[in-house]
C-alpha cells in the first residue's frame, strides 16, 4: 500500500506543479515550476539514504508506516498554501511531501525486497511495481465513473 500512496502523490504533485505555480505566483515560469518539482523529488531522494543511514535495521517497516502516515501532512500543507495564497507554505509542503514520499517508497520496496525469496525476487519486484503503478488509476476509475 505504501508504494501505491507514494506513486499517487508522486505523480499528481509534479503533474500539477505548473498549474499550482501559476495559481500562487500569477505566472508560469518554468524555472520556478522546476524548483517546485525539485523541492519534492529532490528532497525525496535525499530523505531515503539519510533515513537508512540513521535508522539502520528499523528502516523498512518504520519508514513505510511513517512515510504513509505523514504524507498527509505535506499534502495538507500544499492544499493550505492554495487556500491562503502562501508560496513559502507551498514550498515547505512540497518538501514535506517529498520527504514522506521518499520514505514511503523506500520502506515499501525494501520490505518487498527482503521478504521475497532470492530466486523469484525479480519477478516479485516486477509484480510489485506493476501493482504500484496501476493501483492509483484503478481507484480513481472506481471513484469517478466516466
Amino acid at each position: 500500500m505504501g508504494v501505491s500512496v507514494a506513486w499517487a502523490v508522486g505523480g499528481l504533485h509534479p503533474g500539477l506543479a505548473g498549474s499550482l505555480v501559476k495559481e500562487l505566483l500569477d505566472g508560469s515560469d518554468p524555472f520556478v515550476t522546476g524548483l517546485v518539482i525539485l523541492s519534492m523529488l529532490g528532497v525525496a531522494g535525499v530523505a531515503q539514504p539519510t533515513w537508512a543511514l540513521r535508522r539502520g535495521a528499523v528502516a523498512d517497516r518504520v519508514a513505510s508506516a511513517f512515510g504513509c502516515a505523514a504524507l498527509f501532512l505535506g499534502v495538507l500543507a500544499v492544499a493550505g498554501a492554495l487556500f491562503t495564497g502562501s508560496p513559502p507554505l507551498f514550498f515547505a509542503g512540497s518538501a514535506v511531501t517529498g520527504t514522506r514520499f521518499g520514505l514511503a517508497f523506500m520502506g515499501s520496496s525494501s520490505r518487498i525486497t527482503h521478504a521475497a525469496p532470492p530466486a523469484p525476487r525479480g519477478e516479485t519486484l516486477a509484480a510489485f511495481f506493476t501493482v504500484a503503478y496501476l493501483a492509483p488509476s484503478r481507484r480513481s476509475r472506481h471513484c469517478c465513473p466516466p
